[in-house]
């Protein structure tokens, strides 16, 4: 009983750091896709306006060797 026990443990300990690691590269996912949207509404309000915009887009999340 200790033996499955401890098992059980050890899974749970496992789950528990994989959704910790997908909530992370979710959450990053997420800050991207609305820092994009920002800058594209900044764009085109500067395409419409005839001002020049010269702002990079924001860099794409990476996804680091620990993921």
């Amino acid at each position: 009983m200790i033996r499955f026990t401890s098992l059980m443990q050890k899974a749970r300990t496992e789950g528990i750091a994989q959704g910790i690691a997908q909530g992370k590269v979710e959450g990053k996912v997420e800050v991207y896709r609305e820092w994009h949207a920002d800058w594209e509404r900044r764009r085109q309000d500067a395409e419409a306006k005839g001002i020049s915009f010269n702002e990079p887009p924001p860099p794409k999340p990476e996804r680091s060797a620990e993921e």
